[in-house]
């Protein structure tokens, strides 16, 4: 990729943060706000249904004309949390009959129902059914407004309705098309793939369902299923794609979740099964996070939160004390990294390696799934005044492979070659973590000693030791070596609808020698910025990783929600790779639009 790229992106980036600064709303005049009530002689609140729907109008002006130094206080202003001022909106609103009225509700009361479950922790309309219910609510009440308190204690004090169905439902539809925008110099002649011109390379359908059965005894069983089919492949035909291609991109169905878990005694919770741990501090660079392996299939294209796949263990937590726990875990499940196969986009393997004429690869071997291999973790965590200190440590199989030497080998057709394959190496972990919360900031550290992580040794030190093997003795291609992790960040939150992420991590390899391929220390750094604008419709994002010699990815994109539970985000990706030698060399021709029209349940 050429300097020339840079004016084009910067522009980019300059337009982004002027239309995000554009979007602030302008100051207004502070508006409070009184909400209704009243009461009976027992004390029952009483509402009508038209005094819900005046109530609704006024708390939406409320909202639009918050200012941004409001923005802060918002979350506590809502249903009379903070003083307000009554003079400006202080309404006299006869009540009616609930039973009389419901015939004044309409679709557009479905915003003011909304806010009142996330509130205060029941709907509208289940307010209204237990009103009827009850005498009282038959008898004509008036009064004026004077405590702002009143709306708020009635809707926690109501009983909540009784759950008939225990099990909880949640999930998403989505559909995503990437647009490659930059030409391929190059083109695998057996299998041509999406080819070397630019145009569609993804149109994934997914689906994605999670159910939660809540036991009266406080514990939960969770089941997760999420499955997708990329058209994509079948409009370009699959007869032009790797059969290793097609298996991780064309189609997949996958138990994402599947684990029961709950108390026994007053200090140990027990959960088992296919689940996710998340240890450590940082979110994108995280050196402690070492349970759940990631799906690095597209780099950088898929967030944190979905990248990390779920792995069948038992894990117990106990509590000492009130502000204390400890965590053991024993994994039966051996997975790890999914990493793109050779000829995939992504791919960080040279096509050159795959194609050889002396070199047959094997591709990526896994160890055997016997109890003798079972990986095994722990954590202590310690609450601190506004943070907390974690200890971890762990004896498991590193997520990333590294690269074999099998010696001379014949492959499928009988021709002589030299074998390479993908494995995984047992590793020792140790670290601790910690964060400490500081106004609008947040502070994370990281750090971790992994003994036992292979290097692979620069290509001449290779093709030197393959030069001399002799029959029977097949040299190491990589070595161990003990490799020091340490991340540093902070969360900042301190302008009003806007998040702004900054990590940097470094990765130090002890007892290092000149025939490494890498070098001794890689330093990189992630920057994030979130800002949501259009009361809070939009969401516009932008995503940086700095990785010097490796090359450096840019995403900017914006979500606008249509809907409450449907939301559209396009955006673009940017990879700047500098060097051949970089890590991500490969897929420096990947550039790609994408959109992603997403259904939420």
């Amino acid at each position: 990729m050429s300097g020339q790229r840079y004016p084009s992106l910067l522009s980019v980036l300059c337009l982004f943060l002027v239309i995000s600064l554009s979007a602030c709303g302008k100051a207004a005049s502070s508006l409070k706000y009184t909400p209704p009530s009243t009461a009976d002689e027992d004390g029952e609140i009483l509402y009508s249904a038209e005094e819900f729907k005046k109530y609704g109008a006024l708390q939406r002006e409320f909202r639009a004309k918050l200012t941004e130094d409001e923005d802060d206080q918002a979350e506590d202003m809502r249903f009379g949390k903070d003083e307000m001022d009554e003079d400006d909106v202080k309404q006299k609103l006869e009540k009616a009959s609930v039973a009389d009225d419901l015939s004044l509700l309409s679709d557009e009361d479905e915003e003011l129902d909304l806010d009142l479950e996330v509130d205060l922790g029941v709907s509208l309309d289940d307010y209204l059914t237990q009103s009827m219910q009850s005498p009282e609510t038959r008898e004509d009440k008036t009064e004026e407004v004077t405590d702002v308190h009143a709306l708020s204690s009635a809707f926690k004090d109501a009983p909540p309705p009784e759950n008939t169905f225990p099990i909880e439902t949640t999930g998403y539809i989505s559909s995503e098309m990437g647009y490659r925008i930059e030409k391929q110099s190059t083109e695998n002649p057996r299998y041509p793939g999406f080819g070397k011109d630019p145009g569609l390379v993804k149109w994934r359908q997914t689906v994605d369902l999670r159910m939660q059965y809540q036991y009266k005894n406080g514990g939960r069983s969770v089941a997760e299923v999420r499955g997708f089919v990329d058209n994509a492949y079948d409009l370009k035909g699959k007869e032009n794609f790797d059969p290793d291609v097609l298996k991780a991109y064309s189609q997949e169905l996958d138990v994402n979740e599947f684990w029961k878990g709950g108390s026994f005694y007053d200090f140990a919770d027990l959960s088992i099964g296919r689940q996710i741990v998340v240890w450590g501090t940082a979110d994108a660079t995280a050196v402690t996070d070492i349970i759940n392996p990631r799906d690095y299939r597209e780099f950088f294209l898929t967030p944190v939160t979905e990248a990390r796949l779920p792995v069948t263990m038992a894990k117990m937590d106990l509590y000492p004390s009130t502000d204390s726990s400890v965590t053991l875990i024993l994994i039966g499940e051996l997975r790890f990294n999914k990493m793109a196969p050779p000829g995939a986009d992504f791919s960080v393997i040279p096509r050159e390696l795959v194609e050889s004429d002396l070199i047959y690869f094997k591709g990526e071997e896994f160890p055997d799934q016997k109890f003798q291999n079972w990986e095994m973790g722990g954590r202590y965590k310690q609450d601190i005044p506004n943070g907390s200190v974690s200890l971890v440590a762990a004896q498991v199989y590193d997520d990333m492979p590294h690269l074999e030497y099998d010696g001379v080998v014949k492959d499928p057709r009988g021709v002589q070659k030299h074998s390479f394959a993908l494995r995984h190496e047992r590793v020792e972990i140790a670290g601790f973590a910690a964060s400490y919360v500081s106004g609008s900031f947040v502070y994370k550290l990281e750090s971790a000693y992994t003994r036992g992580q292979r290097k692979l040794l620069k290509p001449d030190v290779i093709l030197e030791r393959i030069a001399l093997t002799i029959p029977g003795y097949n040299p190491e291609v990589s070595v161990k070596k003990g490799n020091i992790g340490t991340s540093l960040g902070f969360d900042y939150t301190g302008f009003a609808n806007t998040q702004v992420l900054f990590e940097m991590s470094s990765q130090y390899i002890w007892n290092y020698d000149n025939t490494l391929a890498s070098s001794q220390r890689a330093d990189q750094f992630i920057l994030t910025f979130n800002r949501s604008v259009m009361r809070e419709t939009m969401n516009l994002g932008y995503f940086l990783v700095f990785s010097g010699a490796n090359g450096n990815f840019h995403r900017v994109q914006a979500a606008y929600r249509l809907k409450d539970n449907l939301e559209l985000k396009i955006g673009v990706a940017i990879y700047d790779i500098a060097k051949d030698q970089g890590v991500f060399f490969n897929i420096r021709e990947q550039d790609r639009a994408f959109a992603i029209l997403k259904y939420s349940y």
